[in-house]
């Protein structure tokens, strides 16, 4: 190859280098260029991706006042039929709606007497039936029923008996000292005397069937009481004897005893166990009777034989302690006379302050139940006033209401079982308001209907009151209203007032929206960025509409009456906190 043809091809080898690195160049700065553009109008770009706002200041300024609101109607003063007594319902007469006139009847019921007066003369049959129980049994005496009991004369009476009781309690074991003390001294004599030796056994002897007598003494008082017991148990068997067997006869013949024999058979009942009790401790007294007895006798035959000893010793040779020995004997049998003496006073003074007892509590027994059977028959006298017999009436005239009991349903004391509008009460309806909206009317301001159902309906502003759910922030404003088609439980709105006032925080009506949350407004919140001022919706919440008119809401909010600007309309909808571009004519 020719030293020219290299030379060519190196040319054109360099040229087609050059072209390629003009057109990386070019590309190079088409991208810059469109970049550099790109970023000098984005926010231009992004604007138009914005919903547009339309905005005003927000302003002190006059208001025309009108409360407005819906109100549930209701009537007057409604008569409430209130049932003291439980029974079952057997119709119903009327129907919501209906006109009644006093003494129509609004419910039939079955039977006559209410659950309560049954149950109130059957407690009254079971105390007078424990009553006579009580009487025939004996724990309750006729010349004692209904006397009352001075609690303190009871208490001083008790004392005195336990005094007495204990005063000679305390005679009768002195008695038993001096006994024991002279028994030591025979003891310490017969050691060196036959004869004073056995005048102590003697002493022993004497003492031991002392005791064997007291306990026969003490067993023939048990059979005696328990004899005693038997034979008014019989008496009382015996009286009740014909009502038991007319008691049986109505068993066998499936009748229903009547409440007299039920009474006697419980009483002949009892009457047989406390018989078969009562002979039970007459055969456990014989018995030790009969102990008592067979220990007499052997005692009698150790004295015997002391008795013997003693002569033996006195016929040998005497005792020179014989006088000492007859003085200790004598003054132990004076020492036991006494204790017998100061014994027998205890036990009179026991048995005075158990029978005393006894006829207390029968006093108090008879009391109670006399003082309950009044109680029962007072309360059965104030039921039959009140009872309703069977039917309800209406207790005045007026139309009926509700009438929430159907057939077979039961009413219970105290429950409203019909609500009447009285003849002469109307309807009315309150609305509940802020405190210092309620300022702006006054009683008799016109009111007007705003609800064209009630067409023909009118009201009047009545009262003006703290409500009391809140008392410091809230008034609770009353109507009455007159007209046709009226019904309880409707609702009706109302606006009532038609005045101006001035506020310091006024919006266009448009800006104030209304949600699950409540009111709110949204103000236009402006952040400065290195390209100019970006504008961020921000939500405010309203704590009160205090007025509005057909254009402006005075309102009550954490916002600044001057410089802020609140959100009127938008091209779309927008939420707190979402960036906004305003429209031409608030640039």
């Amino acid at each position: 190859m020719s030293e020219n043809q290299a030379n060519t091809k190196v040319d054109k080898k360099e040229e087609q280098t050059s072209k390629k690195r003009d057109i990386i160049k070019n590309i190079a700065i088409i991208f810059l260029a469109v970049m550099l553009v790109l970023t000098f109008f984005s926010n231009t770009i992004m604007n138009y991706s914005l919903p547009q706002v339309s905005t005003e200041q927000i302003s002190g300024g006059s208001i025309k006042n009108q409360v407005r609101g819906k109100g549930i109607i209701e009537v007057v003063d409604p008569y409430s039929v209130i049932v003291e007594e439980t029974r079952t319902i057997s119709s119903v007469r009327v129907q919501e709606g209906d006109y009644v006139s006093e003494g129509d009847v609004i419910y039939t019921l079955k039977g006559e007497e209410s659950e309560e007066l049954e149950e109130a003369k059957k407690k009254l049959e079971e105390a007078e039936t424990n009553y006579k129980k009580a009487l025939l049994e004996g724990s309750i005496s006729p010349e004692a029923t209904g006397a009352d009991v001075d609690l303190d004369s009871l208490k001083r009476t008790l004392a005195a008996y336990d005094a007495s009781i204990a005063a000679a309690q305390k005679d009768a074991d002195n008695h038993e000292a001096k006994i024991k003390d002279y028994e030591r001294q025979l003891e310490s004599i017969g050691e060196n005397s036959a004869s004073a030796y056995w005048n102590a056994k003697k002493v022993k002897a004497d003492r031991s069937k002392e005791l064997a007598e007291r306990k026969k003494t003490e067993a023939e008082g048990k059979k005696t009481a328990a004899e005693t017991k038997k034979s008014d148990a019989e008496a009382v068997k015996a009286a009740n004897q014909a009502d038991e067997d007319a008691y049986q006869q109505a068993i066998a013949d499936g009748n229903n005893p009547t409440d007299e024999q039920i009474a006697a058979h419980e009483a002949f009942d009892k009457a047989v166990k406390d018989i078969a009790e009562a002979q039970k401790s007459i055969d456990s007294a014989d018995k030790d009777i009969q102990n008592a007895e067979k220990e007499i006798a052997d005692l009698n035959k150790q004295l015997d034989e002391i008795e013997y000893q003693i002569e033996l010793a006195a016929a040998t040779g005497g005792d020179i302690n014989q006088s000492k020995i007859d003085e200790i004997n004598t003054a132990i049998r004076n020492e036991k006379a006494a204790k017998e003496t100061a014994e027998k006073k205890v036990k009179d003074e026991q048995d005075k302050k158990d029978k005393y007892v006894k006829e207390m509590m029968g006093k108090v027994n008879a009391a109670e139940s006399v003082e309950a059977i009044a109680k029962l028959q007072e309360e059965i006298t104030k039921l039959e006033k009140k009872a309703l017999g069977g039917e309800i009436t209406a207790p005045v005239s007026g139309t009926i209401m509700s009438v929430p009991k159907v057939s077979g349903e039961k009413t219970e004391p105290k429950e409203t079982v019909a609500t009447i509008r009285v003849d002469g009460k109307g309807f009315q309806t309150k609305l509940s308001v802020d405190a210092k909206l309620a300022k702006t009317v006054k009683v008799g301001d016109e009111v007007i209907i705003d609800d064209y159902w009630y067409y023909g309906v009118t009201a009047n502003l009545v009262s003006i009151q703290p409500d009391k759910a809140d008392p410091k922030n809230k008034r609770e404003l009353t109507f009455e209203l007159e007209g046709e088609d009226l019904a309880e439980g409707g609702s009706i709105s109302l606006a009532v007032g038609d005045s101006n006032s001035r506020y310091d925080l006024t919006i266009p009506k448009s800006a104030l929206g209304h949600d699950n949350k409540g009111d709110f407004i949204l103000i236009l919140v402006p952040k400065q960025v290195p390209f100019g001022t970006r504008y961020i919706a921000k939500r405010v919440e309203v704590t009160t509409v205090y007025a509005t008119d057909d254009t402006r809401a005075a309102i009550e909010a954490e916002v600044d009456a001057w410089g802020t600007y609140v959100i009127t309309n938008s091209t779309r909808p927008i939420n707190s906190g979402e960036q906004v571009r305003l429209a031409e004519e608030n640039k």
